[in-house]
């Protein structure tokens, strides 16, 4: 075993159950303090929720296939395996809730529809949070049904049967269960971008208009770095499924937790609240020290 690896998989583990038990904490607090969660503290409490059970269940993936693969009941490993890639499959959807929500609170779009539209998502959200994680639980037993009746003897993390037929209605699945959110995400990012430029030439091109465009440039760059983000969770479920079998699975599991990490960090960077009580906490601990 490469102690190497296993160093930098405790490391990434650890610096994302951290990630996410902050912004969980953060907005319980809060909850708890009788503060009403506006809808996007409502998705950052679900997606940390969702992303801290999936970190911790890889975790324990990691451990049960190098160590315990042969003890366990199948049933077992079927309940494993729902319940990691279902929390995968539902951080995607919740931040493709999170991006929509986002562009239609900062969009500026006046149109009676638009308007209609933000209103009812924007008092919807605990639903479409609900409906994300049961999507995603639906469409993994779905899955795992397709899958054990083409490949009926066939036991998980199995060498012994044909790549390409073991492949074939994997790469469907994926392939569907990214599509769909992929597209909201990256049509409402695109969307927003553009209108923000639109809106930004308009107001330059006012001569009497000396508004500081700033917070236009911040908006575009924190959309845009979520979509990249975005873009690269997609990418590693593809590498993760083409590498499944010939790569160890622990650097398969440091790439697939990177960028929930990495964008959760992003979130607490880019958002007001956290940030300042992230400064603090580090402000305190100096002090103490």
């Amino acid at each position: 075993m490469n102690l190497g690896l296993v160093g930098a998989a405790i490391i990434s583990f650890l610096l994302g159950i951290t990630t996410q038990s902050f912004i969980i904490g953060f907005n319980f607090v809060d909850f708890l303090k009788g503060r009403l969660l506006s809808p996007i503290d409502q998705i950052l409490l679900s997606l940390g929720i969702v992303r801290i059970c999936f970190q911790v269940l890889s975790l324990f993936d990691v451990f049960f296939i190098l160590f315990f693969q042969s003890v366990f009941s199948l049933p077992l490993m079927l309940f494993l395996y729902i319940t990691v890639n279902a929390c995968n499959l539902s951080s995607i959807w919740l931040t493709t809730v999170f991006s929509v929500i986002f562009c239609l609170k900062i969009a500026n779009f006046h149109n009676a529809f638009f308007l209609r539209l933000k209103t009812t998502l924007s008092q919807q959200v605990v639903r479409l949070i609900v409906a994300s994680i049961l999507l995603s639980i639906c469409y993994i037993s779905l899955y795992l049904w397709v899958d054990s009746y083409l490949n009926p003897v066939k036991q998980l993390r199995s060498h012994s049967i044909n790549e390409t037929e073991y492949l074939t209605h994997v790469y469907v699945f994926v392939a569907m269960g990214n599509s769909f959110p992929f597209v909201i995400y990256s049509g409402s990012t695109i969307l927003l971008i553009v209108s923000l430029f639109l809106h930004m030439k308009q107001m330059k091109s006012n001569s009497n208009v000396t508004t500081n465009l700033d917070t236009y440039y911040k908006a575009i760059k924190f959309m845009s770095f979520c979509l990249l983000c975005f873009m690269l969770l997609m990418a590693t479920n593809v590498v993760v499924l083409y590498y499944y079998k010939s790569l160890d699975v622990i650097p398969l599991t440091i790439i697939w937790n990177t960028f929930p990490t990495l964008h959760s960090m992003y979130l607490i960077y880019r958002t007001n609240r956290l940030r300042e009580h992230f400064l603090s906490i580090l402000h305190c601990g100096r002090v103490d020290g």
